[in-house]
C-alpha cells in the first residue's frame, strides 16, 4: 500500500500542554512538571510522519507504490536533543497492487532508533540521516529497500494472480532525498526523491506530501495529508506499462507511458496518547490513478483504499 504512502511523521507524545508556538519555533514553559521531565525534546510535525508511518503505515503502503507519507503522526527531535527508541505493531486492509480491485489483510511490526546527532535506523525507513536547518526547514536522505511487484497472490509483499506472465519487478536500494519546511500552523510542506542505485531500470520517483493538524488536544491529534506522486517514463512504464514480451505471456495487450504525475493521494491519521511510552494510532485514505495511468489494461480500479490501526510503545 504504500500508495502508502509513501507517511505521519511525527506527532506529540501528549506532554503539550506547556507549548506555545511562535513564528513557527516550538518554545517550551518549564513550569509545568510535565514539560520539565522533557526539556530539550521539543517535537515537530515531520510530514513523514515517522514513527507510526515509517513502522506502521509506511511498511504497507510503500509496497502498494502510494507516495511515501501518505498520511502519518510522528514524534521527531526537533534539534536532536536526545535518543528515541520505539517498537510498533499494526494491521489493516491494502489493495495487492496499486490499481487492483482486490484487497487483503496486512501486518506491519517495526522498530525505529533516533539518535541525537541526526542520524537515524528503521526497519523501513532504512539507515539515514536528517539534518534540522533555521525557520522549521529540514534536509534528509536514507538508503532503504523497495521490494517490487509479483505476478501471484502474496502474503509478504504486492502483487496478484490477476498480472500472471507479467513477471516479477525486482527489488531495489533506494536512495531518498527530503527536503521540507514547516508552514503555518505546524503545516508541513515537503518533497521527497527516490532513485534506485539497484535494479535501475525501475526508474526514479518522487512525491509532494502536505500535511496538516486540524485537531489537536492533549492526548489527541488529528493530521490530514495530500500527496502528488510522479515517476520517471521507466517508472510509470515499469509499474502501469506492458511490453510486447509480457503481453505474449500474459492477458494484457500492449501499453507504453511516458513520465508524470501518475497519482493523487488524501489520508487522515488519529494519534492517540495513552502514557509516556504508549500510544494507539490509525490512520485511513485513498489514492487515485490519474490520467493515461488509471487507463493501463493492468488497472482493474483507479481508486484504492486503506485502514490501518496500530499501538506504538517509546522507550
Amino acid at each position: 500500500m504504500c500508495g502508502a504512502a509513501r507517511e505521519f511523521y511525527r506527532l506529540t507524545d501528549g506532554r503539550g500542554s506547556g507549548t506555545t508556538i511562535s513564528n513557527n519555533r516550538t518554545q517550551l514553559s518549564t513550569d509545568s512538571p510535565k514539560i520539565q521531565d522533557s526539556l530539550g525534546a521539543g517535537r515537530h510535525l515531520d510530514c513523514g510522519l515517522r514513527h507510526y508511518y515509517l513502522n506502521i503505515v509506511r511498511p504497507i503502503l510503500r509496497r502498494y507504490r502510494y507516495c511515501m507519507p501518505l498520511a502519518g503522526l510522528t514524534l521527531a527531535a526537533a534539534a536532536h536533543a536526545e535518543n528515541q527508541y520505539s517498537l510498533s505493531l499494526g494491521g489493516g486492509f491494502a489493495p495487492r497492487y496499486q490499481g487492483s480491485n482486490q484487497y487483503r489483510g496486512v501486518v506491519a511490526p517495526g522498530f525505529s532508533a533516533k539518535f541525537g546527532n541526526g542520524f537515524f535506523i528503521d526497519s523501513t525507513e532504512g539507515a539515514g540521516y536528517r539534518l534540522d536547518l533555521p525557520h522549521g526547514a529540514f534536509v534528509s536522505a536514507a538508503v532503504s529497500y523497495d521490494a517490487g511487484r509479483t505476478d501471484e497472490n502474496r502474503f509478504d509483499m504486492p502483487g496478484s494472480d490477476y498480472l500472471k506472465g507479467m513477471g516479477r519487478i525486482p527489488g531495489s536500494v533506494l536512495v531518498g532525498v527530503r527536503a521540507g519546511v514547516t508552514l503555518f500552523n505546524a503545516a508541513e510542506l515537503s518533497v521527497t526523491i527516490d532513485t534506485p542505485v539497484t535494479h535501475t531500470s525501475r526508474g526514479v520517483s518522487g512525491h509532494m506530501d502536505l500535511a496538516v493538524p486540524v485537531f489537536k488536544t492533549a492526548q489527541h491529534e488529528i493530521i490530514v495529508t495530500g500527496t502528488v506522486h510522479a515517476g520517471s517514463g521507466r517508472y510509470t512504464q515499469t509499474f502501469y506499462g506492458v511490453t510486447d514480451a509480457q503481453s505474449m505471456t500474459s492477458r494484457f495487450r500492449p501499453y507504453s507511458t511516458s513520465g508524470g504525475i501518475d497519482s493523487a493521494s488524501m489520508a487522515v491519521a488519529w494519534n492517540w496518547t495513552l502514557s509516556q511510552h504508549w500510544s494507539v494510532l490509525a490512520t485511513g485514505g485513498v489514492t487515485r490513478l490519474l490520467g493515461r495511468y488509471g487507463d493501463s489494461p493492468i488497472v482493474q480500479s483507479r481508486s484504492n483504499y486503506y485502514g490501518i490501526v496500530g499501538a506504538t510503545y517509546k522507550f
